[in-house]
């Protein structure tokens, strides 16, 4: 019967993984920092990669919060334009001859269920030339729960561009209609 000798080295092996981890990641951080900051980022004498990663770290996180604020304060262009203040809210773009569909979530704030809620079109005072559907097209809600409600909108082909708006009821809640607009490009 022979003998299986056990290799020593595998403890050995083992750390010379998690040092070789640990300097790739205090690589990494240093070269993040060295992006957010602009500017090379040496290492210290007789820093440990953990003592690296935390210094370089927090240098990056704090160059990236610095250029955050100033941005907010300033009003760059981190944060976009501020929108005229009558205008409306931007609406999804769609093209002439296509389709587009608006994902919504319908909640349940009862403890009872919502049964067979089908949703429709408000009559509109300008009729739109969209075509509008619903899937699924009658919903059932269990108590304090939601659905997703699709609203698919087709556009058909001789659409003149501009902003369209229509409105659905939930018939059987008491909900104002949801008002909906898409912009036809």
């Amino acid at each position: 019967m022979s003998e299986q000798k056990q290799d020593p080295r595998p403890g050995e092996a083992v750390g010379e993984l998690v040092s070789s981890a640990l300097k790739l990641s205090a690589a990494v951080v240093q070269t993040v920092a060295e992006a957010a900051t602009g500017k090379p980022q040496a290492n210290r004498p007789g820093d440990t990669p953990l003592q690296s990663m935390i210094r370089h770290g927090t240098t990056a996180a704090s160059s990236i919060l610095t250029t955050v604020m100033s941005a907010t304060r300033e009003g760059s262009a981190a944060e976009p334009a501020a929108a005229p203040v009558n205008a409306p809210p931007r609406a999804p773009r769609v093209a002439r001859g296509s389709s587009l569909r608006l994902p919504l979530s319908v909640d349940n704030l009862r403890d009872t269920v919502m049964q067979d809620i089908e949703p429709r079109l408000v009559d509109a005072e300008t009729p739109t030339p969209l075509h509008v559907s619903f899937k699924p097209e009658k919903l059932t809600i269990a108590p304090n729960d939601f659905e997703k409600l699709t609203v698919r909108v087709d556009v058909p082909e001789d659409t003149p561009p501009g902003r369209y708006t229509f409105a659905f009821t939930l018939p059987g809640q008491e909900t104002q209609p949801v008002s909906l607009s898409v912009e036809v490009v």
